[in-house]
């Protein structure tokens, strides 16, 4: 029986790594060293997903100037941490092991800056089984979602669009795959609900890593 999807595209925060322990201290850190008000956690919640400077001007009301002085900030701290406060999710591991195994082309699409995606990936000994990793630019500016599929699809070969998946936990993972025109698949054990992710169009939702594996192949 011929395998559903060939290659298969990863968020990293909320898919692949639960970073909100590191993400949230540098969050608090960065409002400390700027004398800002901490928000709730309601509103902390709210960084999980989209790019650093436009949470903080969307969710905290910061001038572009601010915001960007406010995501220097935050990753001056969160450098020393992403690994130290951060955890694979259960069954991540043993799921791209069996996927890369079955011969899927694996790859990494987020948003957060290219060499914090690395650093975490090789941290937690999983860099070998992606073909690519794409992420945001290192200067921290901004990249849309669907650009980082799009060049990570570039990166694995230009593979048919009905043969790859993107997998991710928030909306953005599922408009980008939409807008490229590939199908996804949203996890319900990240930082989105499953009304998010109806409402986004997921093609597929799933509760565990384990769940992924069998819709792939």
């Amino acid at each position: 029986m011929e395998m559903r999807y060939k290659t298969v595209l990863f968020d990293l925060d909320g898919t692949i790594v639960d970073s909100s322990p590191g993400i949230f201290n540098s969050l608090k850190y960065a409002l400390t060293e700027m004398e800002r008000e901490i928000p709730d956690e309601k509103t902390l919640r709210k960084f999980l997903g989209p790019p650093l400077e436009y949470s903080f001007t969307e969710f905290c009301g910061f001038s572009a100037e601010d915001s960007q002085i406010a995501a220097n900030t935050y990753r001056k701290r969160y450098k020393d941490i992403c690994v130290t406060d951060a955890a694979l999710f259960d069954g991540v591991y043993d799921m791209l092991e069996r996927l890369k195994a079955a011969g899927i082309i694996l790859a990494l699409a987020t948003t957060k800056p290219i060499h914090f995606a690395n650093q975490v990936i090789a941290g937690f000994g999983i860099d070998g089984f992606f073909t690519a990793v794409c992420g945001g630019e290192p200067s921290g500016r901004s990249c849309s979602k669907e650009d980082i599929i799009r060049n990570a699809l570039r990166l694995c070969g230009n593979p048919e669009l009905s043969s790859a998946v993107m997998v991710g936990d928030r909306l953005y993972d599922i408009d980008g795959a939409k807008s490229v025109g590939i199908d996804s698949i949203g996890v319900l054990y990240g930082y989105g609900s499953r009304e998010e992710l109806e409402t986004a169009g997921a093609t597929h939702i799933v509760s565990s890593a384990e769940e992924i594996v069998k819709i792939v192949n």
